[in-house]
């Protein structure tokens, strides 16, 4: 009986690890990176657009003054990248 039980306690803390790791999976992306000019310094402020291609969804953000950017919770698919900064061609 005392064996039984144990096999019985075993076998949920399995479960319940596995379910666990299970829901620990993540179906979504991000997209990061900097924007810089052809001498390699940042610009600082630039919109950065995320264009999901099959629904034509954008997500927008603007680059910190470092330059950098990051695009989070995306689903997957295939995705157009565009910057828009003033002084500069899109």
């Amino acid at each position: 009986m005392e064996r039984l039980v144990r096999l019985s306690l075993s076998l949920i803390c399995l479960a319940v690890v596995v379910a666990g790791l299970a829901l620990g999976q993540s179906y979504t992306a991000s997209i990061r990176g900097t924007v810089t000019d052809a001498s390699g310094a940042a610009v600082p402020g630039a919109k950065v657009t995320v264009t999901e291609s099959e629904r034509n969804i954008p997500r927008t953000t603007v680059t910190d003054e470092a330059g950098r950017y990051v695009v989070t919770a995306l689903p997957p698919g295939k995705y157009t990248l565009s910057v828009e900064a003033s002084g500069f061609k899109k």
